[in-house]
C-alpha cells in the first residue's frame, strides 16, 4: 500500500483469510514489509496474536479493521450494495468499539444459512458445522468455499467463487452498517487518524522509504476531522 514497506490491509483466517494472524506476519516479514496492519472484516480478534507475531519478527503492528458500510451516495454508473471502510487504531481501540465488533460476528450467521439453503435446494447438503469448521471467528465465503471443495462439489475454492459466489450468491448480502451507526466511537476514529498519521510520516522519514504520494494521501485526510 504506497510503499512496499507498508502493508495496511490483510485478511486472516479470522474473518475471510485462509491463514493465521502470525502466518500472515510473517508472510509481510518475509516480503519486507516494517509496517503491517491486520484489517480482518467487522472484527478485531486476531490483533492480539497479530501484534505478538509482529513485536517478535521486529514489524510495526497498526490494529485495524474492514467495516461494511451502507452506501449513502449514489452513482450514476455503478452502485454497489456496500462501502468497505478501513479503520486503523495505532494506540488500540476503546473497549467499547471491541464490543460492538463483536456483536456484529452474529449477522454473517443468517447469511450463512441463506447461501446453505440455496446449495440446498440444487441438491447440494452441507452442514453449517462443516463451514464453522474452517472458520476461526466470523463466518464468510472462503470457508463456505472451502466446505464445498470438502464435500466434493467443486474442485477448488476459486471454482466456487466462480461458480456459485458470484453468480448465485450476489444477492445475498450482510446487513450494511450506516454512518449513524458509527458516530459512538467517532471520538476513537479521529484519535486513531491522528496518530496514526503523525506515526507513518514519522517513521517513513525514518527508514527512507517516504513516499510524496503518500504524504499527500495522509494529508489530505485532514478533512476528516473538520
Amino acid at each position: 500500500m504506497w510503499t512496499e514497506s507498508v502493508d495496511l490491509h490483510c485478511h486472516s483466517w479470522h474473518s475471510d483469510g485462509l491463514f493465521s494472524p502470525t502466518e500472515m506476519a510473517e508472510r509481510a516479514f518475509d516480503s519486507g514489509v516494517k509496517v503491517w496492519s491486520l484489517t480482518d472484516h467487522d472484527t478485531d480478534t486476531g490483533w492480539a496474536e497479530a501484534s505478538d507475531a509482529c513485536q517478535k519478527l521486529g514489524m510495526r503492528f497498526i490494529p485495524g479493521v474492514e467495516i461494511t458500510c451502507e452506501v449513502e451516495l449514489q452513482s450514476s454508473t455503478k452502485n454497489p450494495s456496500s462501502w468497505h471502510l478501513l479503520a486503523y487504531f495505532p494506540e488500540g481501540a476503546s473497549q467499547e468499539f471491541s464490543d460492538w465488533l463483536l456483536s456484529l460476528k452474529d449477522a454473517r450467521i443468517p447469511r450463512m444459512k441463506l447461501m446453505l439453503e440455496a446449495l440446498a435446494e440444487n441438491g447440494h447438503v452441507i452442514p453449517i458445522e462443516d463451514v464453522e469448521k474452517f472458520a476461526e471467528d466470523s463466518l464468510g465465503r472462503p470457508h463456505l468455499a472451502r466446505a464445498m471443495v470438502e464435500h466434493g462439489i467443486v474442485e477448488s475454492v476459486s471454482e466456487a467463487f466462480e461458480l456459485y459466489m458470484l453468480k448465485n450468491f450476489h444477492k445475498i448480502k450482510l446487513n450494511p452498517l450506516t454512518t449513524k451507526m458509527l458516530n459512538f466511537w467517532e471520538k476513537d476514529f479521529e484519535d486513531a487518524i491522528e496518530k496514526h498519521k503523525e506515526f507513518l510520516l514519522k517513521n517513513l522519514e525514518d527508514q527512507n522509504i517516504y513516499s510524496s504520494k503518500f504524504s499527500e494521501i495522509l494529508e489530505e485526510m485532514d478533512i476528516f476531522q473538520s
